[in-house]
């Protein structure tokens, strides 16, 4: 089989250094995320995993398991003014905190010469001002430009039908509020040109899809839609 730095040495090179995974709560995100980072380190490459977003969500108790989508509280309010007011500066405060994240999760770890496996990356913030505050498509994209570190990125959106990723992970959501993230996840797939991955295949199958991406110029397996 030869010595590791032969196969090392005929290995080709990462074009990347950062790779994005985006879907619905339960396609898996973190799980695949976790698995590209043991799979490249395995083969020497210097690769670091990275979870920047913390808010868009309102903590109703001091369980995690009883945060509520912003968008699930907003929609049952009928008044506007001051309440809309409101909603656009907290959305504005979470991508300022987003923003600050991103700087030292990935884009600091990106100037250390590292490979970045990140989930809950701008995608996931534009999908939730689009869903849970109510913008444009269009409008969520610009507000969340700033977001982007610019790097050589590679973007996959594990697509998974609502009623699996909600038999998943079961929580505070509702099959609508999925499916109305889920239709923003694929027209952000579509405007960037993500690749789409099947998130019902294995996890061995998911890792392999992204690898093959990314190891082989962007060449797509033949299973893999973009």
């Amino acid at each position: 089989m030869g010595s590791h730095s032969q196969l090392q040495a005929d290995r080709k090179p990462m074009l990347v250094s950062l790779i994005c995974l985006f879907g619905l709560d339960g396609s898996g995100k973190t799980t695949i995320a976790k698995r590209i980072v043991e799979s490249l380190r395995s083969e020497g490459f210097n690769v670091v995993y990275a979870h920047p977003k913390l808010g868009m969500r309102i903590w109703v108790s001091e369980s995690v398991d009883d945060a509520v989508p912003i968008g699930e509280i907003r929609v049952r309010r009928t008044s506007e003014g001051l309440w809309r007011i409101g909603v656009i500066l907290l959305a504005c405060v979470l991508l300022v905190e987003n923003w600050l994240t991103i700087q030292m999760r990935v884009k600091l770890q990106i100037s250390r010469g590292k490979v970045v496996v990140v989930e809950r990356y701008w995608p996931d913030s534009l999908v939730d001002l689009a869903v849970d505050f109510g913008m444009t498509f269009e409008k969520a994209r610009r507000m969340t430009k700033p977001l982007d570190v610019r790097a050589p990125s590679e973007y996959f959106h594990l697509d998974t039908p609502t009623q699996i990723a909600l038999a998943r992970k079961p929580g505070p959501y509702t099959f609508e509020y999925l499916n109305r993230r889920d239709e923003a996840y694929r027209k952000l797939a579509k405007a960037i040109g993500a690749t789409v991955v099947d998130a019902q295949e294995t996890p061995e199958q998911i890792v392999n899809h992204v690898l093959h991406q990314i190891l082989n110029n962007g060449e797509e397996l033949p299973c893999q839609q973009s």
